[in-house]
């Protein structure tokens, strides 16, 4: 399941599943403008959504095309409302958790969990893998457009979730996982008010 670069005209599917999803609760998703590795003047629609029920409709869609790999999700129960473009950062989630199910094959183990940093009003996504890691020099690298680990990546997943998180005024950043695997940390302002978070 190929779930990196979208091209002008064409619609990813679980985009599509997640307006149907949308609209039958009677609330209407507009985003005007395509999210691009090289960036573009675009305007989008800030819905209030929870952090759970984004990774959620994520993990249900992997669940459900890879049923070989397991799939975990730990919430924190004080979880607020977040003021985000709902499909954008929908796909930035669908990226990390096609990259963490690529890396696992169907030896490992993924997990997706949503973290509340009241302190400085600040939403993150976490998604950690069991894989063979990442090595320092291609970290530095991960997120420029056209570079991938992969060998028949096309290296435009990545930079289209740096893309879309620097938009909401957040970071991503990618670590080791204890102890094995790969970390990638997506923070976000809860509010389009609150602070950026700092690089």
């Amino acid at each position: 399941m190929a779930l990196g670069w979208i091209a002008p005209g064409e619609q990813d599917p679980a985009i599509a599943a997640a307006v149907a999803a949308a609209k039958s609760a009677d609330v209407a998703v507009v985003v005007v403008g395509e999210v691009s590795s090289e960036g573009s003047d675009r305007t989008s629609l800030a819905l209030p959504g929870t952090q759970d029920a984004l990774v959620d409709a994520v993990v249900a869609l992997y669940r459900e095309s890879h049923p070989g790999v397991p799939l975990a999700t730990r919430h924190a129960a004080d979880l607020p409302l977040l003021e985000v473009d709902p499909d954008h950062m929908k796909r930035a989630v669908l990226n990390l958790v096609d990259n963490a199910v690529q890396a696992v094959g169907t030896t490992g183990e993924v997990v997706v969990e949503t973290v509340h940093v009241p302190e400085i009003g600040h939403a993150r996504i976490i998604v950690s893998d069991t894989g063979p890691g990442i090595s320092p020099e291609d970290k530095e690298r991960l997120f420029l457009p056209y570079f991938s680990t992969k060998a028949a990546g096309m290296g435009l997943g990545l930079p289209i979730v740096h893309e879309i998180v620097t938009e909401h005024g957040g970071t991503i950043r990618v670590e080791d996982n204890a102890p094995r695997g790969s970390r990638f940390i997506l923070e976000v302002p809860v509010s389009r008010t609150a602070a950026p978070v700092e690089a």
